[in-house]
């Protein structure tokens, strides 16, 4: 009897090692694929992705800011704006981002937005370049600092008014 409880408690014991921080989910990546044939048609596919200790302590630290107000310029807990947040949640991780959205989308490492990872930056346009961050969340949902008025939340790329507006992704992990 107890031959057959062993495999069963070591499997237990893995699968509590390998949880993601609480209130962190890293279950799946959604992957997005445009239909080259219009150029707009865009869907998310579930996919499997490790997440390095890095994008863990990223998307650990944006989680917890979610409901936090959106301030203008902001880069800390009293408010955020969108990429005040992305500067604030991989502050731990050792790497030195830009400021602003459009410098963060070109400083980092540009990959397509069909492989992002947990942590990953995803673009937005609305007609005059750059002008939105989100931190990839994994599931198809990002998390962000909307705009004036609002508070840090997740939001679902699927969302039409965000899948019409992505520009682009980039890595810094």
């Amino acid at each position: 009897m107890k031959c057959k409880l062993l495999p069963l408690f070591f499997l237990l014991l893995l699968a509590v090692q390998c949880a993601p921080p609480e209130g962190v989910s890293y279950r799946g990546v959604q992957q997005l694929r445009r239909d080259d044939s219009s150029g707009q048609s865009r869907s998310w596919h579930q996919g499997h992705v490790s997440v390095s200790g890095a994008r863990k302590r990223v998307l650990s630290t944006a989680h917890s800011c979610i409901g936090t107000a959106y301030r203008s310029g902001g880069t800390d807990r009293r408010g955020f704006d969108c990429s005040g947040l992305v500067l604030y949640a991989y502050r731990d991780t050792g790497r030195s981002l830009p400021r602003t959205a459009r410098d963060q989308y070109r400083g980092g490492r540009r990959i397509s937005p069909s492989r992002m990872k947990p942590g990953d930056l995803v673009f937005f346009s609305f007609g005059s370049g750059i002008s939105h961050v989100g931190i990839y969340k994994g599931g198809g949902v990002f998390i962000h600092a909307p705009s004036s008025g609002s508070r840090v939340r997740e939001d679902s790329l699927e969302d039409s008014y965000w899948k019409s507006r992505i520009a682009g992704a980039a890595s810094y992990l």
